[in-house]
């Protein structure tokens, strides 16, 4: 028994006591459906049967309530009973034969029926001469009348005898036959006992007992809210939860998001409505198809009257399915829907609908029945769909918008129309899956041809197109409304120019995409300030490109990133970042793209996260912080499937490819590599980003000439193309690379040399990668100073994978040298990069030239140490300098003091840390000063 039954279970205790001592009791136990009158009922009977009384039961059944004496007839079942007086009962049974609707009557047979009567209450009360008797009849309101007759009889002659007769009955929907219950209510000795349902403590209680889970207390307040403390709900959760945890699943809580009901919930529920009165059944099924907030509607949409639909609401609540008129949980109502038939759900729903349209509710109110529905073909629906998917969209749900729009195409039978619905359903299908929208190309194709889709949709088309590898096809379109553009409005031609700036900067393979000539939108106005802000965006991509990247004004694009969202055009948000990183402004992408990031999660725009998280890879693998680009890179992947990316998809690939290459998992990059891309990628900027990856591949497992091949590759199409700027694919440099590993320096030095004079090349981080690998190719003596600055380049640009590797060439050539102590101090700063970028073919290539051992063996100074500590902010900076071995003259012009000053540094810096001099600082010196800011 369930600790909160203690009170109820002492009343039939004392009853039973006084019953037993010749003072006959009646109780009457109620409460709502499920609410656990049966198990108080049986737990007492129990108990009391165990102490030596005599116990008659029977079970009202609403199939059995048309059987004459067929509750009464249970009660002489008891094989406890002695066996003459069971016989005579028996008789006493058989031999009526009155009709079940005339016992309240008074047929021609009433003294027959007088003589049945009392022969069977005599029978029950000489049963309790011998022992007391508790007689139990569960569900009394499924009685038939010919047992309500018996139970009325036997009630006025309980006054001596040793009977106690406990009654269950449903309350508020289903009463007791009222002369039954006049009987009862004018009865001395008849007590009514409420069950009320378990309180939420009452229900944590019960989970502690059956369940073993950490946040007990959390639950059983969950549990509750879905409830309301019915015990029949209540064991249904537990169950579901038990059924998962033998299946070996995780539980879900009912408060998750999405969260669904179990089967045992489902059928308790529906048990409930089955039990309840068929109006009770009808506004729960029209509640549940009505939704939250909305009983007030409930009396046009089941055409009842508002007291039978405020009887049945209170049923409702009474059994734990609903709270102040609404489902206690969506699981509940979710349940509700389930046991309905579709045919009955679809009428509910079209009804709804019918009827919030009359009322001139919002579209996307309507639309959220009508796509639950058959729709009628009635003129209002089709413009409800279309209006409630546009509201979808700027709700940032797609999803919604997909459906209304689905049902809109289906009856939709003008063709121009269901083109455009067909259009706008491929717009909604990209937004939560790319590789939905593909489908529509072929149909959306021959509609644009034909000219029944406005300007806007066809230009949607034509990005549709090239994101899949559609590349000729959407060349033809794109010539098309070139063509038809001479006629068209300034806005119009603005985004026809958008899409092809934006083609031309992310397809450059598409014959006359490149040529961007000026738009009928060029110096023609009125357009629209978003589409202006969209056409800057697509021409700063374009002219970081094409023209030279240190031209293009950062102010320009924030100002973009600060005007343009997501649902203005994600395009204009992608060219605007790419127009920072390919102009090297990494550490302003990174700022964008992580606002952005926030802004597509917040919005659950899935394409859109995963397009933004592409970039944050990319940016992440130029700032060289690997892990990071990983983790991107596959969240982008994990958010889009390869094929959903079509040939987008080179991007987040390239970035995964290149970071687990310089991770060194290489059995990983090949898996990468071993995944089908589209032929059409690498006829796109995403291609170029493919092939260096995979350059970068081959060379790190000594596949010289193969990856010589991916860079003079990258090259060739650059140069065709004209989007030959090295920040967008080095591939200069990594051709330098693999002709330095074949030993041939003049190549390389050219390809470095050619470098220094492209457009973007004196950006930070690309003049100083230039200058690492020109390095290589000229005088041993010549290489410190060229590798000096590009350290300083990478540093300022803050790349510190680049910088690691420009530190371990730096290493090198001091120990060829012969500058041992400034090598290995150095060599330990690269080591220390190295391993913090996770690069771990580097670090072990650093480790096994004794980099790293002296750090890890003496240990460096650290912010911690107490020596550190004394040094002035000058005083380290200085020191750090001197320690990567450059003069004090170097030194005083790096950071503009006097030659003089740079000693005086110098001097307390040798006495605060004991040290000699500055032979002594690569020993002492740790990787963080050595690199500090000059």
């Amino acid at each position: 028994m369930l600790l909160e039954r203690d009170n109820e279970q002492a009343s039939l205790d004392h009853l039973l006591a006084d019953s037993a001592s010749g003072k006959g009791r009646v109780a009457v136990v109620t409460g709502a459906k499920g609410g656990g009158k049966t198990a108080l009922l049986y737990s007492f009977a129990e108990r009391a049967a165990e102490t030596g009384v005599l116990w008659l039961s029977a079970i009202g059944s609403r199939a059995e309530r048309d059987l004459p004496l067929g509750v009464v007839s249970q009660l002489f079942l008891n094989a406890s009973i002695p066996a003459e007086r069971a016989v005579l009962a028996t008789q006493l049974l058989d031999s009526a034969d009155v009709p079940d609707a005339d016992w309240y009557d008074t047929p021609p047979g009433a003294v027959e029926r007088l003589r049945i009567t009392q022969g069977l209450c005599n029978a029950v009360v000489n049963l309790s001469k011998t022992q007391p008797v508790l007689v139990t009849i569960d569900d009394v309101h499924y009685a038939d009348k010919a047992s309500l007759w018996q139970l009325q009889f036997l009630i006025r002659r309980l006054t001596t005898a040793r009977i106690l007769l406990v009654l269950t009955q449903a309350d508020p929907a289903i009463t007791i036959d009222p002369a039954l219950g006049l009987d009862l209510l004018h009865h001395p000795r008849c007590l009514q006992i409420e069950v009320p349902p378990l309180s939420a403590a009452g229900v944590t209680d019960l989970l502690r007992r059956k369940l073993d889970v950490p946040d007990v207390e959390g639950l059983g307040a969950w549990y509750h809210q879905v409830s309301g403390g019915n015990p029949l709900l209540v064991n249904a959760l537990l169950d579901d939860h038990r059924g998962l945890l033998r299946g070996g699943e995780e539980p879900q809580r009912p408060d998750a998001p999405g969260a669904i009901a179990g089967p045992r919930l489902t059928r308790s529920v529906l048990a409930l409505l089955e039990l309840s009165a068929p109006k009770a059944r009808e506004v729960a099924r029209g509640l549940a198809v009505l939704g939250d907030g909305f009983a007030h509607r409930l009396f046009d949409l089941l055409d009842m009257d508002r007291g039978t639909i405020g009887e049945a609401l209170d049923y409702l609540a009474a059994v734990g399915l609903l709270s102040a008129e609404r489902f206690r949980h969506p699981i509940v109502r979710s349940a509700v829907l389930s046991g309905m038939a579709a045919e009955h759900r679809m009428e509910l729903n079209h009804r709804a609908a019918r009827l919030l349209h009359t009322e001139g509710a919002a579209p996307i109110a309507v639309a959220r029945y009508l796509i639950s529905a058959r729709p009628p073909r009635d003129p209002w629906v089709l413009p409800v769909l279309r209006e409630a998917a546009e509201q979808a969209l700027l709700n940032d749900d797609a999803e919604l918008a997909v459906r209304c729009l689905k049902v809109a195409a289906a009856i939709c039978a003008d063709e121009p129309q269901r083109a455009q619905i067909t259009a706008m359903l491929a717009r909604a299908e990209w937004r939560i899956n790319p590789a939905l929208a593909e489908r529509h190309i072929p149909e959306l194709t021959e509609a644009a041809l034909a000219g029944s889709l406005r300007h806007s949709e066809t230009h949607d088309l034509i990005r549709s197109m090239l994101w899949h590898g559609w590349l000729d096809p959407a060349r033809k379109l794109l010539e098309t409304c070139a063509a038809q553009a001479g006629g068209t409005d300034a806005e119009t031609a603005a985004q026809l120019s958008i899409v092809r700036h934006w083609a031309g900067s992310s397809y450059p393979a598409l014959p006359n995409a490149g040529e961007l000539e000026p738009s009928a939108a060029d110096g023609k106005a009125p357009i629209t300030t978003t589409t202006n802000l969209r056409l800057h965006a697509a021409r700063l991509l374009t002219g970081v490109l094409r023209d030279e990247p240190g031209n293009v004004s950062t102010k320009m694009v924030e100002r973009v990133l600060q005007s343009v969202t997501l649902n203005d055009d994600a395009e204009a948000v992608q060219s605007a970042l790419y127009a920072l990183i390919y102009s090297d402004r990494i550490d302003r992408a990174a700022h964008w793209s992580e606002l952005r990031h926030q802004e597509a999660l917040e919005r659950d725009l899935p394409t859109w996260r995963a397009m933004i998280d592409s970039i944050r890879a990319e940016v992440a693998l130029r700032q060289g912080e690997l892990v990071a680009a990983e983790q991107h890179a596959r969240a982008a992947l994990d958010v889009l499937r390869p094929r959903s990316w079509g040939v987008a998809a080179g991007l987040p690939l390239a970035t995964l490819l290149h970071a687990t290459t310089e991770m060194g998992k290489y059995d990983e990059a090949a898996g990468l590599l071993r995944q089908p891309v589209p032929d059409a990628m690498l006829e796109t900027r995403f291609g170029l980003h493919y092939l260096y990856a995979r350059g970068h591949y081959r060379l790190a497992l000594n596949q010289v000439q193969a990856a010589l091949g991916d860079f003079l590759n990258c090259g060739d199409l650059m140069r065709k193309w004209g989007v030959d700027v090295p920040a967008l694919v080095s591939w200069r440099t990594g051709a330098a690379a693999a002709y330095l590993r074949l030993s041939d320096q003049e190549r390389a030095r050219k390809l470095m040399e050619e470098q220094r004079t492209l457009p973007g090349a004196r950006t930070p981080r690309t003049r100083g990668i230039s200058l690492r690998l020109f390095a290589a190719t000229v005088e041993l003596r010549q290489r410190p100073a060229l590798l000096r600055e590009a350290v300083d380049l990478l540093q300022s640009a803050g790349d510190g994978l680049q910088r690691a590797y420009a530190l371990a060439a730096l290493s090198g050539s001091l120990q060829a040298l012969g500058e041992m102590g400034k090598s290995r101090m150095i060599g330990n700063v690269a080591h220390s990069i190295a391993t913090a970028c996770h690069a771990e073919p580097l670090s072990r290539t650093l480790l096994s030239s004794g980099a790293g051992e002296e750090a890890g063996a003496v240990g460096g100074i650290t912010d911690s140490d107490e020596s550190l500590n004394v040094l002035s902010e000058a005083e380290q900076r200085v020191a750090s300098l001197a320690a990567l071995g450059y003069s004090n003259r170097e030194i005083a012009r790096k950071i503009h003091i006097t030659t003089s000053t740079v000693e005086q540094h110098l001097t307390r810096a040798y006495r605060k840390l004991k040290v000699n001099g500055r032979r002594d600082l690569p020993t002492r010196m740790s990787p963080e000063m050595s690199t500090s800011p000059a």
